[in-house]
């Protein structure tokens, strides 16, 4: 499976969240907390978007992955890491991952910070191999996850 990951346009918007609606289906739409990308329109994508930027992987020009990431003074954050159902399991999500932690590392930011919940233990494994700490579990169950990017040149935070 050759991918490519690139940068979403905003014109991209829509297949942007056509991924993560066809990822996130596979979650409980009355959990408790809700989960945001259930009821997320394509005016909220672009929005976030505008605030950052998303990737899309693609497989033969259709979209099979995406995320988001927004820009903050002090972090880079990464949201909505989606892979539609049939390809997950292939790695995709990481290369999503790494080419989100380089892009992170080109704007200059030293850490990356992102979201996951307490009761999805198979994503929270999954940032965890990836270097992910969580520093912060709230009432409801959501648990932010952070990672220093490190210079591999020099080894320092």
């Amino acid at each position: 499976m050759s991918i490519e990951i690139i940068e979403a346009s905003l014109e991209q918007a829509a297949l942007v969240q056509r991924v993560m609606r066809a990822a996130f289906a596979q979650y409980d739409s009355n959990a408790k907390p809700a989960f945001a990308a259930h009821r997320e329109t394509l005016a909220d994508v672009t929005a976030a978007m505008r605030a950052g930027g998303a990737l899309l992987a693609m497989y033969d020009d259709e979209p099979i992955g995406s995320a988001r990431y927004r820009l903050y003074l002090d972090k880079f954050v990464i949201e909505r890491v989606a892979v539609i159902p049939e390809c997950q399991g292939q790695g995709v999500a990481s290369l999503i991952m790494e080419e989100l932690e380089a892009l992170a590392a080109a704007y200059g930011y030293t850490r990356t910070e992102l979201c996951s919940r307490v009761s999805l233990p198979r994503n929270i494994d999954f940032y965890r191999k990836r270097g992910y700490d969580i520093v912060k579990t709230d009432p409801e169950g959501k648990v932010t996850m952070m990672k220093w990017l490190v210079d591999q040149a020099i080894g320092i935070r």
